[in-house]
Protein backbone atom coordinates (compact mmCIF):
# COMPACT_ATOMS: atom_id res chain seq x y z
CA UNK A 1 0.00 0.00 0.00
CA UNK A 2 1.53 3.81 -1.17
CA UNK A 3 0.95 6.41 1.44
CA UNK A 4 -0.94 9.07 -0.49
CA UNK A 5 0.54 12.80 0.44
CA UNK A 6 -1.42 15.26 2.31
CA UNK A 7 -3.63 17.55 -0.05
CA UNK A 8 -2.11 20.84 0.95
CA UNK A 9 1.38 19.76 0.26
CA UNK A 10 1.43 17.23 -2.64
CA UNK A 11 4.16 16.31 -4.53
CA UNK A 12 4.53 17.79 -7.87
CA UNK A 13 6.11 15.44 -10.35
CA UNK A 14 6.55 17.62 -12.95
CA UNK A 15 7.87 21.41 -13.70
CA UNK A 16 4.66 23.49 -13.01
CA UNK A 17 4.18 27.48 -12.78
CA UNK A 18 2.37 28.86 -9.60
CA UNK A 19 -0.22 31.21 -11.12
CA UNK A 20 0.09 33.32 -8.18
CA UNK A 21 3.86 34.07 -9.75
CA UNK A 22 2.40 35.54 -13.32
CA UNK A 23 4.30 38.12 -14.18
CA UNK A 24 6.41 38.07 -11.42
CA UNK A 25 10.38 38.17 -12.18
CA UNK A 26 12.42 35.77 -10.17
CA UNK A 27 16.18 37.12 -9.23
CA UNK A 28 17.10 34.14 -6.59
CA UNK A 29 15.66 30.70 -5.24
CA UNK A 30 16.88 29.91 -1.66
CA UNK A 31 16.93 26.50 -0.05
CA UNK A 32 19.12 24.70 2.25
CA UNK A 33 20.56 21.62 4.07
CA UNK A 34 17.15 19.81 5.07
CA UNK A 35 14.75 22.57 4.34
CA UNK A 36 11.17 21.40 4.19
CA UNK A 37 10.53 25.32 2.43
CA UNK A 38 11.32 27.03 -0.59
CA UNK A 39 11.66 30.53 -1.03
CA UNK A 40 12.75 33.60 -3.43
CA UNK A 41 13.60 36.73 -3.99
CA UNK A 42 11.63 38.64 -7.06
CA UNK A 43 13.03 41.43 -9.19
CA UNK A 44 11.54 43.66 -6.38
CA UNK A 45 13.33 42.39 -3.65
CA UNK A 46 10.89 40.81 -1.91
CA UNK A 47 10.39 37.60 -0.42
CA UNK A 48 8.05 34.88 -1.06
CA UNK A 49 7.76 31.43 0.38
CA UNK A 50 6.19 28.01 0.70
CA UNK A 51 6.20 24.56 1.90
CA UNK A 52 6.43 23.36 5.49
CA UNK A 53 5.81 25.50 7.96
CA UNK A 54 5.61 23.74 11.17
CA UNK A 55 7.51 26.07 13.28
CA UNK A 56 6.94 29.01 11.05
CA UNK A 57 9.62 29.25 8.89
CA UNK A 58 7.96 30.66 5.85
CA UNK A 59 7.89 34.30 7.84
CA UNK A 60 3.84 34.59 7.69
CA UNK A 61 2.54 34.91 10.59
CA UNK A 62 1.32 31.54 11.08
CA UNK A 63 2.41 27.76 11.31
CA UNK A 64 0.33 26.18 8.44
CA UNK A 65 1.59 24.72 5.73
CA UNK A 66 1.49 26.58 2.70
CA UNK A 67 0.99 24.66 -1.19
CA UNK A 68 1.87 27.71 -3.22
CA UNK A 69 4.05 30.78 -2.45
CA UNK A 70 2.80 33.78 -0.17
CA UNK A 71 4.47 37.02 0.06
CA UNK A 72 6.85 37.61 3.35
CA UNK A 73 5.94 40.96 4.69
CA UNK A 74 6.04 42.00 8.70
CA UNK A 75 9.22 43.54 9.36
CA UNK A 76 10.04 43.12 5.24
CA UNK A 77 7.47 45.17 4.09
CA UNK A 78 9.02 47.41 1.77
CA UNK A 79 12.80 47.10 2.79
CA UNK A 80 15.33 45.22 -0.78
CA UNK A 81 16.19 41.78 0.32
CA UNK A 82 18.87 40.73 -1.86
CA UNK A 83 19.85 36.99 -0.59
CA UNK A 84 18.92 34.42 2.10
CA UNK A 85 18.77 30.58 3.07
CA UNK A 86 16.50 28.12 4.88
CA UNK A 87 17.02 25.81 6.90
CA UNK A 88 14.81 22.83 8.15
CA UNK A 89 12.65 25.08 10.45
CA UNK A 90 14.11 28.38 10.19
CA UNK A 91 15.31 30.89 7.18
CA UNK A 92 17.32 33.64 7.53
CA UNK A 93 17.32 36.86 4.84
CA UNK A 94 19.41 39.97 4.80
CA UNK A 95 19.12 43.42 2.92
CA UNK A 96 20.98 45.57 0.44
CA UNK A 97 22.70 47.54 3.78
CA UNK A 98 23.48 44.36 5.21
CA UNK A 99 20.85 44.08 8.01
CA UNK A 100 19.38 40.43 8.82
CA UNK A 101 16.15 38.66 9.83
CA UNK A 102 15.48 35.14 10.46
CA UNK A 103 12.06 33.43 11.40
CA UNK A 104 10.89 30.11 12.22
CA UNK A 105 12.37 28.45 15.69
CA UNK A 106 15.17 29.76 17.53
CA UNK A 107 15.28 26.10 19.29
CA UNK A 108 19.37 26.44 18.83
CA UNK A 109 19.84 29.62 19.00
CA UNK A 110 20.03 29.66 14.83
CA UNK A 111 17.83 32.94 14.58
CA UNK A 112 21.02 34.99 15.57
CA UNK A 113 19.01 36.80 18.45
CA UNK A 114 21.87 36.53 20.45
CA UNK A 115 19.79 33.81 23.13
CA UNK A 116 17.42 31.31 22.82
CA UNK A 117 14.61 30.80 25.40
CA UNK A 118 14.78 26.60 24.49
CA UNK A 119 15.84 24.80 27.67
CA UNK A 120 17.60 21.53 26.60
CA UNK A 121 16.67 20.19 30.34
CA UNK A 122 13.21 20.67 28.86
CA UNK A 123 11.45 18.87 26.37
CA UNK A 124 8.33 20.48 26.67
CA UNK A 125 6.62 21.82 23.22
CA UNK A 126 5.59 24.88 24.50
CA UNK A 127 9.04 25.73 25.75
CA UNK A 128 10.50 26.04 21.89
CA UNK A 129 11.18 29.71 21.13
CA UNK A 130 9.15 30.45 17.81
CA UNK A 131 9.29 33.94 16.05
CA UNK A 132 6.15 33.26 12.78
CA UNK A 133 7.02 36.74 11.31
CA UNK A 134 10.93 38.02 10.32
CA UNK A 135 12.76 39.30 13.14
CA UNK A 136 15.92 41.66 12.79
CA UNK A 137 18.92 39.87 14.26
CA UNK A 138 21.85 40.59 15.65
CA UNK A 139 23.82 39.69 12.61
CA UNK A 140 24.77 43.07 10.46
CA UNK A 141 27.21 43.60 7.78
CA UNK A 142 25.86 40.39 5.94
CA UNK A 143 26.54 39.81 2.51
CA UNK A 144 25.67 35.85 2.01
CA UNK A 145 24.18 33.71 4.76
CA UNK A 146 24.02 29.85 4.53
CA UNK A 147 21.98 27.50 6.74
CA UNK A 148 22.14 24.45 8.31
CA UNK A 149 19.61 22.08 9.38
CA UNK A 150 19.52 23.32 12.71
CA UNK A 151 22.06 26.34 13.01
Amino acid sequence: MTAKPALELQNVPSPTRFKCLSGVKVKHVLGGSGAQHCMLIDAQDRVWSWGGNAKGQLGLGHTTNTSEPKLVEGALAGKKVVGGAAGRFHSVVFLSDGTSYSFGTNKMGQLGLGSCKFSILSKKKDQEEIHSEPIKNQVVDCSSVTCGVEF
